[in-house]
């Protein structure tokens, strides 16, 4: 074999051992754990992989998320840890958190975060359920009455049991908050909106489950209670008003706007609203006036109907009052300028 022979032979091993080398480069891990498939259902938005800093023993081998899919465990009271040691520590923190008297509104979003913590060298599939109960003024909960959203934008969906008690039965609802897969020294953290949708104390109840053999892995942590107390006013306006002559005579007729501004239920009554001129001081003609009730729903229901009055007298000297009969709340009505009667 010849020198020129030689030669191209070496040439070939050289680039087959480093064609060898990339490929092999190429589907190797890193050392910092990335390469773990799709990140996109990933709730612990707060593991940060992406830079050099230590922050816990976790960072190097995130945690993944469970997708539950129709997975669920049949628990729906918190159960009692006993004498076992927690293989799984939770904490949860929240706005208004330690602060004295605090209240919270219904309808708005509140930001919560509930951190996971295995036990050194605990592995296992976790599952984070929660619990809810709603005392004063009732000690019932109703699903809707309580609204949790999760980091993907999941609601939770709630199964509701009554729980028999020395005193009272009371009801609970319970959902899955989410689940996630521990290699025994990472720990969790998720986010989670809730809505409270309701008056009432609220009592949220967290614990952690094996997924796979429902055995409790934490005792209950409970928040609360939290007080959604009733508030807010009705909003009662003129809107125009007109004489009217029929065959009952003539009437003075007053067009009312209603917009319930409490956070539960209110219900307006045509009968509540009285006219005055200065000298008489007259209730609103039942007969006359079509509209009797209305129940008006929390945060902005409304209702506008139309006042028929027996009253006469100056144009300019008629004041109008709703004197609330659920609250005793006794509300003065600017009125516009009314026209002259019809002749």
């Amino acid at each position: 074999m010849n020198k020129t022979m030689l030669a191209a032979i070496a040439v070939v091993i050289i680039l087959l051992t480093a064609g060898a080398y990339v490929v092999l480069s190429l589907s190797t891990p890193n050392i910092k754990g990335d390469d773990n498939g799709n990140d996109d259902d990933n709730d612990n938005n707060d593991n940060d992989n992406d830079d050099d800093d230590d922050t816990g023993p976790g960072d190097d081998t995130p945690l993944n998320t469970i997708d539950l899919g129709d997975q669920t465990l049949n628990i729906t009271f918190p159960v009692s840890l006993g004498s076992a040691q927690p293989k799984v520590t939770l904490d949860v923190t929240y706005p208004g958190q330690d602060e004295e008297d605090i209240t919270y509104n219904r309808g708005p979003t509140y930001r919560f975060q509930i951190t996971s913590t295995p036990a050194s060298g605990y592995n296992g599939d976790v599952l984070i359920r929660m619990f809810a109960e709603l005392t004063d003024p009732i000690d019932e909960i109703d699903p809707q009455n309580l609204i949790v959203t999760n980091a993907t934008g999941r609601t939770l969906d709630w199964t509701s049991d009554t729980r028999v008690g020395e005193v009272i039965n009371h009801i609970v609802i319970s959902g899955d908050l989410g689940a996630f897969r521990t290699n025994g020294n990472a720990t969790d953290n998720r986010t989670f909106d809730v809505i409270f949708n309701y008056v009432g104390n609220f009592t949220l109840t967290f614990q952690a489950f094996d997924l796979n053999t429902n055995e409790t892995l934490s005792a209950p942590t409970e928040v609360g209670p939290l007080y959604v107390p009733i508030k807010g006013a009705l909003v009662a306006s003129v809107i125009s008003t007109e004489w009217r002559t029929n065959d009952n005579g003539t009437f003075f007729l007053v067009l009312v706007n209603f917009t319930n501004g409490w956070n539960i239920r209110h219900t307006v009554y045509a009968n509540n609203l009285y006219l005055s001129n200065l000298t008489d001081t007259v209730q609103v003609n039942d007969t006359a006036t079509s509209f009797d009730s209305q129940q008006l729903t929390p945060l902005g229901g409304t209702t506008q109907f139309l006042a028929w009055f027996d009253i006469t007298g100056d144009r300019e000297d008629f004041t109008l009052q709703y004197r609330d009969s659920v609250t005793g709340e006794i509300y003065d009505l600017e009125i516009p300028v009314p026209p002259a009667p019809h002749d």
